[in-house]
């Protein structure tokens, strides 16, 4: 942890995926940010909001808050030094699925996102910012050519963005979390630390 409890620290945003909890994802990452200073927020989709346990259906049910997520990064930075320019997302799953719709639409939010084992190409155009995107995949994850792929290629095409795809052959949709909680999830932190936010912010 940082030396000085009081100097603004990174935030890591982390959602989970499909019928997923939000408390084996804080085990999952809990290490990997403790060991580099990052307040981690493991956040569960909000049933009040109507969300039930998937954040993509959410996403694209009639009762979808647009401005909750960002809601919650501030209620974190009111509590908590929270560093501006550091604040990353990662997503396991639909998780990851929410965040191809989410990072694209407001790039400044996040200085850097991670999808672990999923994610879908939502966007209609290309971002007004840059965002840095990781992927880390299993080889025999059914969700590369369904829908990831399209989203990395989607950011390809977009340009500018700082990409990363990491493939891990003979891993699987649901063994790579203990992959990720074994040694994975620092080295996607690493990753995503590389990076400050430069995009201001929409008036």
């Amino acid at each position: 942890m940082a030396a000085d409890a009081n100097a603004p620290a990174p935030l890591l945003v982390v959602l989970h995926g499909d019928l997923g909890d939000a408390w084996k994802m804080t085990q999952v990452w809990s290490a990997a940010a403790e060991s580099r200073g990052i307040i981690l927020a493991s956040l569960r989709c909000p049933q009040d909001k109507g969300c039930s346990t998937s954040w993509w259906r959410w996403y694209l049910g009639p009762k979808h808050d647009d401005a909750w997520l960002r809601q919650q990064v501030d209620a974190i930075r009111a509590e908590n030094p929270v560093d501006f320019k550091r604040v990353y997302a990662a997503g396991y799953s639909g998780g990851a699925s929410y965040l191809g719709y989410y990072a694209p639409v407001h790039p400044e939010l996040f200085a850097a996102v991670s999808h672990v084992a999923g994610g879908v190409k939502f966007a209609p155009a290309c971002s007004r910012c840059k965002v840095p995107v990781h992927f880390l995949i299993g080889g025999q994850d059914p969700m590369i050519p369904l829908y990831t792929d399209a989203l990395r290629r989607w950011y390809e095409d977009c340009g500018g963005h700082p990409l990363v795809w990491s493939v891990l052959p003979g891993v699987t949709h649901d063994s790579i979390v203990d992959l990720l909680q074994a040694s994975r999830a620092k080295q996607v932190v690493d990753w995503l630390m590389q990076y400050e936010q430069t995009c201001v912010e929409k008036e």
